[in-house]
């Protein structure tokens, strides 16, 4: 073949390649944000979720192709939705097939009908794009970058054109309008500020009003001006408004363990400045933190509380001025364990922040001091004021928590096996647990697996057993394995032969993929290792632990827990799997009951997963702690406590089939199996 520019072309010289077309659809349901996704009914990828898409035909351009696979695997035609061409992604390896290149567009469809799969897909489905974001929900090929991407494009042209329009009817309110905006940034308005921002961008106008409600002034109805899809704004909207609240951090599990000293800093509130007359000696003054530690303030200097008469001597400036709950506060900066809230009363005018942790509950109360040289009844009223607000904020406790006898027995009664389990709270998810280990409830879990790229499925915790597989290996086979390395443990420990411990604990390690710095542990250990995990073994043996007493556990993790629990007899390998299974688990049960929180005792840690696992049971106000190896006291508490639970539960139905030595890790093998990935709650 020749060109007109007289040179040979020859296609065969160039290695061919497929181009492909992909589509993020984004809807709003129930102020969610949410992208539309296909489960893929053809390999590679069989029965996970992608985005609908395909190959370009040879007779078709690129916007053609979009709209062609868009109605043929979701069913949606032409109307009422934005398309546009987002970027694209030619990675290498991005399609195991060949080399493939797609041209990814995004979409945007108010009100989205009932969507069905069709062509190559099995279903078409709505998933909540922060699922995606957090790594919940996982994706085919590259899509979950693709879907980040759109998102973010989204998100930016709502800054700057009139975009958000098409999430909503042809004619909206304010009110509505400002939700989109919410909802895509994930972050919440002033509504005033938004209603004179819209007003001013000179893109939408008002048209009508609606009738006025039972509260009052009625609502106006607005449309975009012209006729753009997306057309630009004179005056941008702020994406990241000044002042947006934060969502609070996690605490981690073993709270500040190992940290250094937080500081306390002092910034004085709104009010006129002191004149150098009114300086006074700097006065340090301990203030109580919300993890109940008595820490020394820096120093405080003496401010004017706003409308203060009179002036001010040397000495009254160095003492504290009356005032409100309200002029002084104590906030605790840095992570916060539910619940948790900090309540102060005034103190010199000044706001006074402590990053120390707070533990659940906690709350830290100043009373309102008064004044030198005021009057009595006005620093009588000060002070009934400041105390009226405090107690006003203060929960109201129950006798046994005030005269501290029922909490404390209580506590007392949970740190051992039969306590533990006669507790209430332990005892109603105990009873919603046998059913569904015996199969009478059913029980369905589903997931994509990275490395086989094959969906896993199981339908009660019976099937997640007979369904488990380590390395390749079946339940049997590894079990005959494990029998093999807890005889090489018990022997070398009867017979005090060190060496060959830290042998058999290294081969443990292996089979679990937990070496690594595990191994260089065990080697660095030594002739000590042996004393230290027998020392460890009197501890956490479920038939005699008391979890008040695991402080002297020096080290746990998902490697260590694989050693005690052959070590140990009915104690499951309590890692990131189990724990992310276990905590599922007490999810549900909660869920169920109609609970707005998780009850301590059940609220199993969950340790980290690798890569972009989710292992985290946490959803809405139930919330699981994070585990860490710098913490054993608590891995070792979650692990005792499974340990309590499971072997309550492990003779119910198929697994009490099993030989007793084999129950409750056949249970644990399920647990393992579904806390590979956790599916997005509800």
């Amino acid at each position: 073949m020749t060109s007109q520019a007289g040179f040979d072309y020859r296609p065969r010289d160039y290695p061919p390649f497929a181009v492909t077309v992909d589509v993020a659809i984004f809807t709003i349901r129930r102020d969610v944000l949410h992208v539309l996704l296909i489960e893929r009914g053809g390999e590679p990828f069989l029965g996970a979720r992608a985005l609908p898409g395909g190959f370009v035909r040879v007779d078709e351009d690129l916007d053609q192709a979009a709209s062609r696979e868009l109605a043929e695997e979701t069913g949606l035609r032409e109307g009422a939705r934005h398309l546009e061409q987002l970027a694209a992604y030619g990675g290498p390896g991005r399609d195991p097939r060949m080399r493939v290149v797609t041209v990814a567009y995004w979409a945007i469809c108010a009100d989205l009908p009932t969507v069905r799969g069709g062509g190559d897909a099995t279903a078409a489905m709505l998933t909540p794009v922060e699922e995606i974001e957090q790594g919940r929900v996982r994706l085919a090929f590259d899509h979950e970058r693709i879907v980040r991407d759109a998102v973010e494009r989204t998100r930016s042209s709502l800054e700057y054109t009139t975009l958000a329009a098409r999430f909503c009817p042809p004619e909206f309110t304010i009110g509505q309008l400002r939700r989109v905006y919410e909802t895509v940034w994930n972050t919440p308005l002033d509504a005033g500020n938004f209603q004179r921002n819209v007003r001013a961008s000179g893109a939408f106008e008002e048209r009508a009003r609606m009738p006025p409600s039972a509260r009052g002034r009625p609502a106006s109805r607005w449309t975009v001006v012209g006729e753009q899809p997306a057309g630009p704004l004179m005056r941008a909207l702020a994406r990241r408004p000044p002042g947006r609240s934060r969502p609070p951090r996690e605490p981690a599990a073993g709270g500040d363990v190992g940290r250094p000293p937080r500081t306390i800093q002092s910034r004085p509130v709104e009010g006129p400045a002191p004149s150098p007359a009114d300086a006074a000696p700097l006065v340090e003054r301990p203030v109580l933190a919300g993890d109940g530690i008595e820490r020394p303030a820096l120093p405080l200097a003496p401010a004017r509380r706003r409308g203060a008469r009179g002036p001010r001597s040397p000495a009254a400036s160095a003492a504290p001025l009356p005032g409100r709950v309200g002029d002084g506060k104590i906030r605790a900066a840095g992570p916060r364990a539910e619940g948790s809230r900090a309540v102060a009363a005034a103190d010199g005018g000044h706001v006074v922040e402590s990053a120390g942790p707070r533990a659940e509950g906690s709350r830290a109360v100043a009373a309102a001091p008064t004044e030198a040289g005021a009057s009595g009844d006005s620093a009588r009223r000060g002070a009934e004021k400041a105390t009226a607000e405090v107690t006003r904020n203060t929960p109201r406790r129950s006798p046994s928590a005030v005269t501290g006898t029922g909490g404390a027995e209580k506590a007392t009664a949970a740190v051992t096996r039969n306590g533990y389990l006669r507790d209430p709270a332990v005892e109603r998810f105990v009873e919603w647990l046998r059913p569904r280990v015996r199969g009478d409830v059913p029980f369905s879990h589903e997931y994509w697996m990275l490395k086989s790229r094959r969906r896993w499925r199981c339908d009660s915790l019976r099937d997640a057993f007979e369904n488990y597989e380590w390395r390749g290996r079946g339940f049997a086979a590894n079990q005959e394995t494990l029998e093999r390395f807890a005889a090489d443990l018990r022997r070398a420990a009867r017979d005090d032969d060190r060496d060959g411990f830290v042998e058999a604990a290294v081969a443990v390690l292996r089979w679990g993929g937990v070496t690594g710095r595990n191994e260089r542990t065990l080697r660095d250990l030594g002739g000590a290792a042996l004393p230290e995990f027998l020392a460890d073994r009197r501890l956490l043996d479920p038939s005699r632990a008391d979890t008040s007493k695991l402080d002297g556990v020096r080290r746990m993790n998902s490697g260590w827990t694989k050693v005690h629990a052959l070590l140990l007899d009915n104690f499951p390998m309590y890692d990131g799997r189990v724990g992310a299974a276990l905590g599922c688990l007490v999810r549900l049960h909660c869920a169920d009951a109609g609970l707005t929180r998780v009850p301590e005792l059940l609220r199993f840690g969950y340790p980290p997963g690798r890569g972009q696992h989710n292992r985290n049971p946490s959803a809405g106000p139930l919330r699981f702690p994070m585990l860490s190896a710098v913490s054993p006291r608590r891995w070792s508490q979650c692990n005792v406590r499974a340990a309590w639970v499971l072997a309550a539960v492990a003779g119910e139905g198929p697994f009490g089939e099993l030989p007793p030595r084999r129950r409750l890790r056949a249970l644990e093998a399920a647990l393992f199996m579904i806390g590979y990935e956790l599916p997005a709650p509800e």
